[in-house]
């Protein structure tokens, strides 16, 4: 059953135990693991992650400093270097296979920061060889609803209907 659905005290008592199973293996959880794992949002239990840590008996510097040097990891050039690669060999086959991928589908599909390895999209197209041609959405969007309208007065024609006009050619105007 989930810790949501238990009682306060008995989910508080899972939750600090866990955490300090975690910590005997010389590792400390973080807040998003917490909360996905066990599934539960912290702020029902706890005040913050320090709180959690304080009654869970483990030393809050030590929490801090794995913070600290969690956010401060960093690859190495050449695990930088193959996190590049990863990302231009899926620009390309995504290319072949005829559509664009976006910096949120890279990220999603590599588990990757994009903005980690390129300053923007562009600059990961230059890079992988292939040209950027990936519309504006706004552009896109009008250019579809401009050949929407063409198909739809052709039909309206062929059914022997007289267009007199055509809203979407006086808002282009």
């Amino acid at each position: 059953m989930p810790l949501e659905f238990c009682p306060k005290s008995y989910a508080r008592a899972k939750i600090i135990e866990y955490v300090q199973k975690e910590y005997a293996k010389g590792r400390f959880v973080g807040i998003k693991e917490l909360c996905s794992l066990l599934c539960i949002k912290l702020s029902t239990y706890f005040k913050s992650m320090e709180d959690l840590y304080s009654k869970s008996g483990i030393d809050l510097e030590l929490y801090r400093k794995s913070l600290f040097d969690r956010s401060d990891k960093t690859y190495s050039d050449e695990k930088n270097e193959e996190n590049k690669k990863r990302i231009k060999r899926l620009i390309r086959k995504s290319v072949d296979l005829g559509f664009y991928p976006s910096t949120s589908l890279i990220q999603k599909r590599l588990n990757l920061k994009f903005y980690k390895y390129f300053k923007n999209i562009q600059e990961a197209y230059k890079e992988a060889n292939v040209v950027y041609d990936r519309p504006c959405p706004t552009i896109l969007g009008k250019k579809k609803e401009e050949v929407l309208t063409e198909i739809a007065i052709k039909l309206l024609e062929n059914m022997n209907y007289k267009v007199k006009r055509v809203s979407i050619y006086e808002a282009l105007s």
